[in-house]
C-alpha cells in the first residue's frame, strides 16, 4: 500500500478532522484483530452515513426545471443537469453499495 505499511496506524483525514486507524501488529491474536478492524469499519461507515445525507440533499435542492420549460441558460442547465447525473451515479453506484457490503462484513458478521 502506497504512504506506509498498512498495520502502521498513520493518520488519514476523515470528515470530522483527523483520525487514526488502530494498530494491528503481529502481537494482537487474530479474533482481536478482526475485531479491532470491524470496530474502525463500523467507524468509518458512521462517518460515510451522514456524508451520503448531505449529498442526498445537495441533488433534492438542485433546482432542475421541468423539461416541458423553455431553457434560457443552457450553459446552466447542462452544470445542474450534470452535477445532477454524477451525484446521483455516485449514491447509487458507488457509495449506497460500499455501505452496504461494508454494514454486512461487520454488524451482518456477528449475526452468523
Amino acid at each position: 500500500m502506497a504512504g506506509g505499511d498498512r498495520n502502521s496506524g498513520e493518520r488519514f483525514r476523515g470528515t470530522s478532522g483527523a483520525s487514526s486507524l488502530p494498530h494491528m501488529g503481529n502481537e494482537t491474536s487474530a479474533p482481536d484483530s478482526v475485531a479491532t478492524a470491524r470496530e474502525a469499519v463500523r467507524e468509518a461507515v458512521r462517518r460515510l452515513e451522514p456524508i451520503r445525507a448531505d449529498l442526498l440533499k445537495v441533488v433534492e435542492d438542485l433546482p432542475l426545471p421541468p423539461s416541458s420549460q423553455n431553457h434560457d441558460d443552457l450553459t446552466t442547465l447542462s452544470g445542474l443537469t450534470e452535477l445532477d447525473a454524477v451525484l446521483r451515479c455516485a449514491l447509487h453506484d458507488h457509495l449506497d453499495p460500499l455501505l452496504a457490503s461494508l454494514r454486512a462484513v461487520t454488524w451482518g458478521a456477528e449475526l452468523e
